[in-house]
């Protein structure tokens, strides 16, 4: 059994090219496989281009501040920079095809240290982080920068996307999200077994870079994790489980970057969250919302300090999730794709039909 990226950004130029026609999305269809459509979580965007008024879907991604958007690595690695800022943008909404708000990015990252499914090492550091080119009017949502501990086991985080509606490939472009079971936690990753979630839930094709979220005892959402890579037993099987990688663990990458674009790192201000009517602990000074006698007022999250990892990695699985493809280096789908989009492109949208067959391999 083998590990298997998310099948982002690289495996939808493949679609494009070499699987089938493009049709308008169905809404009313599930994605984040036996998920349900999502209307809220406004900073959960669809990474992917727009082609003469036509939406390509490739990843998903989540909204740190009004400029800084986190993804996985694996969206984007491989293809040269400048086809990606020229051609790339973030897509806010429900439905890609519908977008509520479009942007480009200016620069992005993927993490040094990343290492992916088609390498010997365990898959791990699968983060990119973009820089949008002009502010985005949607709520950012934080992410945890405290060491989870064990008492993350066996509590539910929700998983945003816009993949696939099917194990077995369907179309996607519509948010979606599902509560998944955090079974297991490594140093790296928080895992999410399949046969325990709710009508077996679980990240899929185009979910890639999606975020994991939990709600704070203030009512915001916090983001712990960003989709990654799946294990499954056989092809066109559900994932036996999914692994996503742990934000606290890249903490001042994170915060480094948004330094650079912000000229701060303190959530609150860049985020315009003090003195908002909410109580936020984890801003770097007090919040004039919270009580002068709580503790917790200027802290950081309090999602766990506890050095414990939880667990040992035993990713060792195989297949699922598909359209299907043969390997195919990154930068050589995108320059396939760029000459012939123009014919390619048929309709409008960002959906499919049918299934690819043959085996997947990144």
């Amino acid at each position: 059994m083998k590990r298997f990226g998310l099948l982002g950004m690289v495996a939808v130029w493949t679609v494009v090219l070499g699987c089938t026609d493009w049709e308008e999305l169905d809404t009313e269809e599930a994605a984040i496989v036996n998920g349900t459509v999502e209307e809220g979580f406004p900073g959960a965007v669809a990474m992917g281009a727009e082609w003469n008024g036509n939406q390509m879907g490739m990843c998903s991604a989540n909204l740190l501040t009004p400029r800084v958007v986190l993804c996985a690595a694996h969206c984007g690695d491989g293809i040269p920079i400048e086809i990606v800022l020229q051609l790339g943008a973030a897509f806010f909404g429900t439905d890609m095809n519908a977008y509520d708000e479009f942007i480009g990015f200016d620069d992005y990252e993927i993490h040094p240290d990343y290492v992916g499914t088609g390498g010997l090492e365990d898959p791990h550091h699968d983060f990119s982080i973009w820089t949008l080119s002009e502010e985005a009017s949607a709520e950012p949502s934080w992410f945890n920068r405290e060491e989870l501990d064990n008492s993350i086991l066996g509590t539910e985080v929700t998983s945003v996307g816009y993949g696939c509606i099917t194990w077995t490939g369907g179309e996607f472009g519509i948010k979606h999200s599902a509560a998944l079971t955090v079974d297991t936690m490594t140093d790296t990753h928080l895992q999410s077994t399949t046969s325990t979630n709710t009508n077996e839930a679980n990240v899929c094709f185009g979910d890639s870079g999606g975020p994991q979220l939990q709600q704070h005892e203030n009512g915001r959402w916090v983001q712990v994790a960003v989709h990654s890579y799946g294990v499954a037993a056989g092809e066109n099987q559900p994932f036996m489980y999914t692994a996503n990688e742990r934000t606290d663990t890249v903490a001042e990458w994170i915060l480094d970057w948004i330094e650079d674009v912000h000229d701060t790192r303190d959530v609150c201000e860049i985020n315009d969250w003090y003195d908002d009517g909410t109580c936020d602990p984890y801003c770097d000074e007090p919040d004039p919302d919270c009580d002068p006698g709580d503790d917790d007022a200027g802290d950081d999250d309090d999602a766990g300090d506890d050095d414990d990892d939880g667990g040992d990695d035993d990713d060792d699985g195989g297949q699922g999730c598909a359209c299907s493809v043969t390997k195919v280096s990154p930068a050589g789908a995108l320059v396939a794709f760029l000459v012939p989009m123009a014919v390619l492109i048929r309709r409008r949208g960002v959906g499919r039909s049918g299934r690819c067959a043959g085996p997947r391999s990144r």
